[in-house]
């Protein structure tokens, strides 16, 4: 638990006094059982040890350009170091889904991203890729930063972070209506645009798509 980032070190201390040391303990508590100790602190701890980080979207350290016009990047710890595809897809996705909703209030557009896997021994590999043309679209990014996961991931060892970063930044242009069929991107972006006006309403989690369960019902047929 002391690599798991987020936990303060009088929290590693209280939970080591309960005799949780290892993060699958943890997780096999409820929500009530952490409210106990932790307080309002428990949901936020609940969340952390099943790899689910709400911290928002912030701008790229300061080795990155600032200004308006600075890169967004966020960040995904998983609760155990893994090299499951469908945990790392889904967390890409979550990743796209943060960065482009951050985008969209912004009104501005990504031309390119950046993606860098952790490995549990301490190792890093980080790939790049262009978005043409620039987008603020989730299924777009995530269409495009799914090769770059597998470029950066040549090692049997497991995973233990992703980073995404949305880079070459500029401000989304009018654009005139035109009469006729809606393009699919922009069908796609009235959607999005509808799931964050929701998220922001009723919370982050009242609205998924399917991409991001880890259990996704399926009906015969």
């Amino acid at each position: 638990i002391a690599l798991l980032p987020g936990l303060s070190k009088t929290e590693i201390c209280q939970l080591k006094a309960f005799n949780l040391s290892h993060i699958s303990q943890i997780r096999s508590l409820s929500l009530a059982q952490l409210f106990v100790p932790f307080s309002h602190r428990a949901k936020c701890i609940h969340g952390l040890v099943r790899g689910i980080d709400t911290t928002p979207v912030t701008q790229t350290p300061e080795k990155y350009p600032t200004g308006k016009d600075a890169p967004l990047h966020g960040d995904h710890e998983f609760a155990e170091d893994t090299n499951d595809a469908g945990q790392l897809k889904r967390a890409i996705y979550l990743l796209a889904e943060n960065l482009c909703g951050s985008l969209r209030r912004q009104n501005r557009l990504t031309g390119q991203l950046l993606l860098t896997l952790s490995y549990s021994d301490g190792r890093q590999q980080a790939v790049t890729g262009k978005l043409t043309p620039p987008t603020a679209n989730e299924m777009e990014m995530f269409t495009k930063a799914t090769p770059l996961l597998f470029r950066a991931w040549g090692r049997r060892t497991r995973i233990r972070h992703i980073r995404l970063i949305a880079g070459k930044l500029t401000r989304r242009q009018p654009q005139a209506t035109l009469f006729g069929e809606t393009p699919k991107v922009d069908r796609q972006e009235k959607i999005f645009r509808v799931m964050d006006a929701i998220r922001t309403k009723f919370g982050s989690h009242a609205v998924a798509t399917g991409q991001t369960l880890a259990n996704p019902v399926t009906h015969a047929g």
